[in-house]
């Protein structure tokens, strides 16, 4: 592995800088990969502990990677809403062999900062034919294919993975109970912005018929208390007609 490489987990939560302004951006959410290529495509990052929204930023916008922070060239307006289609976390994908077979999860990956490229990608594993559990290192070699939900990797990879020891299998474990919980976080939080926006929703369709009602009784009201039509009374016409009758020519 590359000495420059990055581990994907090591870029979450760092400050995220704007190079045109000098001013802060955030600090990175959620790190997006193209499967297909193997590739960072973005960030995604939070500008507020209460703002749900994680606009994004793409790998061609990085100017650089460094210790304590990130810096990015993002004129007004350039951001993304959402991450492409194609982009996926990766982390907690499940790993099959090509025979059927269940290795593990993802872990965690190394990137090369200049590139965005995977350099690597660490296996979680329980016990595999006589092969003790634990923390093993996949290369980009190894992947047929990659899916929102899954990776599929040769047999003879997974065999041949070499295992990861000390320090940092330990924080690669650690890390990935963080991510299922903070996962767990996003999605409560996410159910209740929707349950509120339900909520404001239906106190407004309530409201907007309250009115309407209003309006219905005012018009029901008006109509009662109108002036009566000036119709000529049927009776007096008659008279007035047999009047004009019994005049002599």
């Amino acid at each position: 592995m590359s000495d420059r490489a990055v581990k994907q987990s090591d870029l979450l939560g760092r400050l995220v800088m704007n190079r045109l302004t000098a001013e802060e951006v955030g600090y990175v959410d959620q790190i997006w990969l193209d499967g297909k290529r193997q590739q960072v495509v973005g960030m995604t990052y939070r500008s507020g502990l209460v703002n749900l929204k994680r606009p994004m930023f793409l790998w061609t916008q990085l100017e650089s990677i460094g210790p304590d922070s990130i810096v990015i060239s993002l004129p007004e307006g350039a951001v993304l809403d959402r991450p492409p289609e194609e982009a996926t976390t990766l982390i907690g994908h499940e790993v099959w062999t090509e025979d059927g077979t269940k290795a593990g999860v993802i872990g965690d990956y190394h990137l090369d900062p200049q590139t965005g490229a995977t350099v690597d990608y660490l296996l979680i594993r329980d016990e595999w034919q006589g092969m003790t559990s634990g923390i093993y290192r996949l290369l980009p070699s190894d992947v047929v294919s990659m899916g929102q939900h899954r990776m599929l990797v040769t047999r003879e990879g997974v065999d041949s993975a070499e295992q990861v020891v000390g320090d940092l299998a330990q924080r690669v474990s650690e890390f990935f109970k963080r991510d299922y919980q903070r996962t767990l976080q996003h999605l409560s939080a996410a159910v209740g912005e929707t349950q509120s926006l339900a909520q404001q929703m239906k106190d407004k369709a309530f409201s907007m018929a309250e009115q309407a009602q209003k309006k219905i009784s005012g018009s029901d009201v008006t109509s009662s208390n109108a002036l009566p039509s000036a119709e000529p009374d049927s009776d007096s016409a008659t008279g007035e007609l047999n009047d004009k009758t019994d005049e002599p020519a």
